[in-house]
């Protein structure tokens, strides 16, 4: 559910694309808009699980029916209206529906066999980064997979350095972080972009430590030449 604005454009693509399950938001009293189009096909493109979400149904006069009508047009069957898409009316102001929503995620990962294995090696997929003057690079993501923890060296396609600090979504210090949860991570060297999955990997550290031993191995044969 963002702004129309294009400048939204890669944040529609990019949550449809790291989701394990998208929930399309869709406000009751505005209906389908060209930004509901535009992930709709986001959505599809990607065959992940989907749920929609209509919001605002405790406003007076909404029209959940033309709402789920819209959504046929533009080949999004709800259920009871002729297709197997899970929809739910929910309402932020009076948290009318949120409970059932929950569940329904529950629900439709276990179908999908939707789980974080936290005995694999660590993948975060980061959704933010900022610099902050006291501590410096935040990323800020949701664990995927595996066990983060503290002091874990972290990777892309480089080394991006080691987990200095991990915090939970309340600010608070954590020693770890399982799949599913969202962190704040300070004391990487340099910025892995939105969207990234970065890993931590045994096999990696090797593999750096294996080309450094070569690079001074390297540089010293040179020196003697």
């Amino acid at each position: 559910d963002t702004p129309g604005h294009e400048a939204f454009s890669n944040l529609r693509q990019r949550g449809a694309k790291i989701a394990d399950i998208v929930l399309l938001v869709v406000a009751a009293p505005d209906g389908v808009m060209p930004q509901t189009r535009e992930s709709i096909q986001y959505i599809q493109g990607t065959g992940k699980p989907f749920i929609v979400v209509i919001t605002k149904t405790d406003l007076v006069g909404v029209k959940i029916e033309n709402v789920k009508k819209q959504l046929s047009e533009e080949g999004v069957l709800c259920e009871g209206s002729g297709g197997d898409v899970v929809c739910m009316e929910v309402s932020g102001k009076t948290g009318q529906g949120v409970d059932e929503l929950l569940e329904m995620i529950v629900l439709v990962a276990s179908i999908n066999n939707v789980m974080g294995d936290a005995t694999l090696e660590p993948e975060v997929i980061v959704v933010e980064e900022t610099v902050e003057s006291a501590r410096g690079l935040v990323v800020r993501g949701i664990v995927k997979d595996g066990t983060l923890r503290r002091g874990d060296v972290l990777f892309d396609d480089g080394e991006l350095g080691s987990v200095r600090g991990i915090f939970d979504e309340k600010g608070g210090s954590v020693g770890e972080a399982l799949p599913g949860e969202p962190v704040e991570i300070i004391g990487l060297k340099r910025s892995p972009g939105v969207g990234t999955i970065i890993k931590s990997s045994e096999d990696r550290r090797d593999e750096e430590k294996v080309d450094k031993v070569e690079e001074v191995e390297k540089g010293q044969k040179l020196m003697r030449v």
